[in-house]
């Protein structure tokens, strides 16, 4: 998996993963990886690949292919979209990433599945290429350093941080915290120390160097805490993301296929910026809207 870069826009830190698992989150990252600058055509991995790139350990054919489908499901649940007035004409849109997602493979007449012969075909919406493709504003990681984690909050955390990693400075409030790591409602401020920020302490410290978190508190009287500060020392710029190891097998490289449809192109990426930079505060206040809209979707 050496050298293997994770890099997409940043809205993509805005969605919420409610409910993934682990392994459901490797495997979507690890498409996620090999698909980025490949424009609207559908691209076509083996399940050699998948499991090669997403480090994925149960030996079950059956296991493994329910985790993709699972993963593809709950993609579908994924809140991607916006809402604006131009022209006096409200519009509300709502998308899925990739709208293709075939999962195929031979069999005998036994129906006994041929592992060699699985494939699986994606195609990315064109409507949302750009967080994948042409990116300004974005994020970039080490593939197998967010596989390595086992905590999905962990998982979570490294993504949002790494957005933020030249500058080593995250701030976010306690609403918004709950919402973008999927923390259950029934999570008082000790369960959230000892489940959530514990395991992001141990496993993200050896990461971001001198990584210290801070809870943000009211100056009233009963000190509630109004959110998090997270930071730690800025890395470079041109700072290397790879991880020295084996290279990639040469079979296992992702294959273009014709793209089969062809929908309108959509609005420019709404977040501009440099990688690694805050956002003003304008752009934070359409962050904080976005999530509001995530939060009624979710309680309708």
């Amino acid at each position: 998996m050496a050298n293997e870069i994770v890099k997409y826009g940043n809205e993509l830190n805005m969605v919420v993963f409610r409910k993934f698992t682990a392994n459901e989150m490797n495997l979507f990252f690890s498409i996620v990886s090999r698909m980025r600058e490949k424009g609207s055509e559908s691209i076509e991995f083996s399940w050699k690949e998948l499991r090669y790139l997403s480090k994925y350990k149960p030996t079950s054919t059956k296991r493994f292919v329910d985790d993709l489908n699972n993963t593809y499901g709950k993609m579908l649940q994924l809140n991607y979209g916006s809402s604006f007035v131009a022209n006096n004409k409200l519009t509300i849109s709502r998308f899925v990433l990739f709208t293709g997602f075939d999962i195929t493979a031979a069999t005998d007449d036994d129906s006994e599945i041929d592992v060699e012969s699985g494939k699986v075909e994606i195609t990315i919406n064109p409507k949302l290429d750009h967080i994948l493709n042409d990116i300004e504003s974005w994020t970039r990681y080490s593939l197998e350093d967010f596989i390595n984690l086992k905590s999905t909050y962990s998982k979570t955390m490294f993504r949002l941080l790494k957005q933020y990693r030249t500058t080593g400075r995250f701030i976010v409030k306690m609403d918004d915290f709950r919402e973008l790591l999927d923390i259950p409602k029934s999570y008082r401020l000790d369960n959230i120390d000892a489940r959530v920020l514990r395991p992001i302490k141990e496993e993200l410290n050896p990461i971001f160097k001198n990584l210290k978190i801070t809870k943000n508190k009211s100056r009233n009287r009963g000190n509630k805490v109004l959110g998090y500060t997270f930071t730690f020392i800025p890395e470079s710029k041109n700072a290397d993301d790879f991880t020295q190891g084996t290279k990639i097998p040469a079979d296992c490289s992702p294959k273009k296929k014709k793209r089969k449809e062809t929908l309108p192109d959509w609005a420019e990426n709404e977040f501009k910026g440099n990688d690694g930079e805050l956002l003003p505060e304008k752009e934070q206040a359409k962050f904080r809207e976005r999530l509001a809209r995530i939060r009624e979707n979710k309680n309708t």
